[in-house]
């Protein structure tokens, strides 16, 4: 199984020749050319939804906007291969101190954040896993913490022992307070999330960052990342590869972000 994580970088029209219009055929042509099973994108306004939908008819989707609960606002969205894998369930939860109320800010948080996620089965074999996507804020140092916490309190909750896949733009590198609390326990009874970058049983391939400000080179740093939940009642997911895709066109990245890809398999 194949899983993207990708920062599409949302419309915005003073973008110049970088924005949305001039993006999405190439947005569209590196998901297709990859052939992700999964796909977890963050900074996706309903336009870009639309676009990218039309464009990938083979793959569903699911999400809301993040202002409303409904179509305002950026999406968290996950596509997902029709022919591979069937939606068993799904919804979206704010991160804030009330995740049920749409709209809501989170602690110190600049703007509102989301996290949606689906429960999903393996057309095939009858497996089924969890995938939550999501988009940490990119000022608020309380919120991210405190939305690391809530992401480990819903996954504990249900997972029900079956594996889990965590994307997302989380806005923090590898040193950071909320990475650390999301690669730890929470609690004795607690699960961490696994980085697949570091577990997988390849060597890493591409870039070592992820972010750029300009849609070319040079990157920045690491901040959007693909976690692993093992499973505990059921099979495994073995990370078999880890990449950061690095497709340009004449010198151009498709998006402010570079997507990141896994392949998975059970054992």
């Amino acid at each position: 199984m194949r899983v993207i994580s990708y920062n599409i970088r949302y419309h915005n029209p003073a973008d110049g020749e970088n924005a949305w219009p001039q993006r999405k055929e190439r947005v569209a042509d590196l998901l297709r050319r990859h052939q992700p099973d999964l796909i977890g994108l963050q900074e996706v306004l309903h336009d870009q939804l639309t676009d990218l939908a039309t464009r990938l008819p083979e793959y569903g989707w699911l999400g809301v906007g993040r202002d409303d609960g409904r179509a305002k606002g950026e999406y968290a969205p996950i596509f997902y291969r029709r022919d591979r894998l069937a939606l068993a369930a799904s919804d979206t939860f704010w991160l804030s101190a009330t995740p049920e109320q749409p709209g809501t800010f989170g602690w110190d948080a600049a703007c509102v954040r989301i996290a949606t996620w689906a429960r999903m089965t393996d057309k095939a074999t009858g497996a089924t896993l969890l995938h939550l996507n999501t988009h940490f804020d990119h000022r608020g140092t309380v919120a991210q913490a405190a939305s690391a916490q809530l992401l480990h309190t819903f996954l504990r909750h249900e997972t029900h022992g079956q594996p889990a896949l965590v994307t997302g733009d989380f806005n923090c590198t590898e040193a950071s307070v909320p990475y650390q609390i999301l690669t730890r326990p929470v609690a004795t009874d607690d699960t961490p999330l696994l980085d697949a970058m570091h577990h997988a049983a390849t060597p890493h391939q591409g870039p070592t960052a992820t972010f750029n400000t300009n849609f070319a080179d040079p990157l920045h740093t690491k901040i959007d990342f693909i976690f692993v939940r093992p499973a505990t009642t059921a099979a495994q997911l073995s990370i078999a590869h880890h990449a950061i895709l690095a497709d340009q066109t004449e010198g151009r990245y498709p998006s402010d972000h570079l997507p990141v890809l896994v392949d998975f398999a059970r054992y």
